[in-house]
């Protein structure tokens, strides 16, 4: 089981984690399986016979699965059929209809038809906020994420894979509630749906009041900018590598001359600018949505900053997904990580080429001399740390990606013994290189 990062309460984070450890705590409550729970339990009494968390799909569901498609080289091409290894966590499969039954349930408080799924107080126990970062800000309830558009208060849940997009909006005020689903990934079509359904049917006139900036000395000003880190990453296994790619994980916030902090999200040549409102609040006065990479991203009108008890930094927050991102020390920083690991390659690869070409010119040259025997076991140590070094880093580099998530695949954990082969051989090298230095066989310059 991963470690806890933070106490309960203090940072959101999604985790599919998280929805597969109650999927589980429903299994050992109920003495079935998941998949039977809900089906007895939601589905089979909202008449939702389409739906199901079972892989691989039953029989007469499967003839009607959808053919997802991925966009490469300018053209669609269909996919192959997903499995989601997270099971309960994305793996149901549903129809738009069936859908309709169970946000209707949830508009009228459990109740569907003559069916009640829950009763009336838990549902209105799930609907409500029950986490935030900042009154200001939208935060989660049971299960759904809340956001506010056009002056509503909007709940619901997006679904992707790499194949299929979908996106639930519930307006309980309203009694109103969309579903859009889709085959394909495409995060910038969804959001301007939804942006387009609330300017249409909840128009809002003129760009509203403009965000008035409070006086915020230099100095005050100074203690946020910095590196920042999405903290949705794995802490205690080997997928916390993942934290490095600097696209999706690096945050950067600079400080303006006229006060305003500028914001970069997800690497990306993009920028958002805020000006502080209160203390360790501010809004946002330029930038809006944008279109990165496939995804329209708008960080959200709101940012925050939390402090320790001693008065520094610790996290900022943006209403987007109710995202939280720590800071960072200078060397904890992308640039920081991967500058260190080029150097390192350097290292490496000249200790490997330079070494054995050195002997060869030397011999070319006839300028060779026979090596002390404890030079020659120096030197052929630190060649042997070198190449196993540098073995072990292009391996981890190329399984880089997501999928270390999930596990450490064999051919990596037998990957994982070089380090410990190098760091005994580090130490003999280290010792040799001490004797030859003490018998006067090489200098402390070579």
């Amino acid at each position: 089981m991963p470690k806890r990062v933070e106490a309960p309460g203090v940072v959101h984070s999604y985790s599919n984690y998280g929805t597969d450890l109650a999927g589980y705590l429903v299994e050992q409550v109920s003495g079935r399986s998941f998949d039977q729970t809900v089906e007895e339990n939601i589905l089979y009494p909202l008449g939702m016979d389409g739906t199901t968390f079972r892989q691989p799909l039953p029989e007469a569901l499967d003839a009607n699965m959808a053919t997802g498609y991925t966009y490469a080289g300018g053209e669609l091409e269909a996919a192959p059929r997903a499995y989601a290894v997270m099971a309960p966590a994305d793996a149901v499969t549903l129809t738009p209809i069936d859908m309709a039954a169970f946000m209707i349930a949830h508009l009228h408080d459990g109740e569907y038809r003559s069916a009640r799924i829950l009763e009336t107080t838990t549902a209105q126990e799930m609907h409500r906020q029950l986490f935030t970062h900042h009154p200001d800000m939208p935060g989660m309830t049971f299960g759904f994420k809340e956001r506010f558009m056009n002056g509503l208060r909007v709940i619901g849940h997006g679904g992707d894979t790499q194949t299929f997009a979908s996106q639930m909006v519930l307006i309980p005020e309203e009694d109103l509630g969309f579903f859009v689903v889709y085959n394909r990934y495409d995060d910038a079509f969804r959001e301007q749906l939804i942006s387009d359904f609330f300017d249409h049917y909840y128009p809002v006139p003129g760009q509203g009041p403009v965000p008035q900036a409070v006086e915020m000395s230099s100095e005050r000003l100074e203690r946020f900018p910095g590196s920042y880190r999405w903290v949705k990453y794995p802490r205690s296994t080997l997928g916390k590598l993942i934290a490095l790619i600097p696209g999706p994980y690096s945050i950067v916030i600079q400080a303006n001359q006229d006060t305003s902090l500028s914001l970069s999200f997800f690497g990306a040549d993009a920028e958002w600018r805020y000006v502080p409102v209160g203390q360790n609040v501010f809004k946002q006065v330029e930038g809006g949505p944008q279109l990165l990479g496939g995804l329209q991203i708008d960080p959200g009108d709101t940012l925050v900053f939390q402090e320790n008890q001693t008065g520094e930094v610790t996290y900022g927050f943006v209403s987007l997904q109710n995202t939280a991102f720590e800071r960072l020390a200078w060397y904890e920083s992308a640039d920081a990580q991967m500058g260190t690991l080029g150097a390192l390659l350097l290292l490496f690869v000249s200790a490997v080429v330079v070494w054995p070409l050195g002997a060869l010119l030397d011999r070319l040259r006839k300028r060779s001399r026979a090596p002390n025997p404890a030079q020659r076991r120096a030197k052929w140590v630190g060649w042997i740390v070198s190449a196993l070094n540098l073995v072990f880093l292009l391996a981890i580099l190329l399984s880089f990606g997501e999928g270390l998530v999930y596990g450490i695949p064999l051919p990596i954990r037998v990957i994982l013994v070089i380090p410990i082969v190098t760091g005994i051989l580090s130490l003999a090298f280290v010792a040799l290189t001490v004797t030859a230095w003490m018998r006067g066989y090489w200098s402390l310059v070579g």
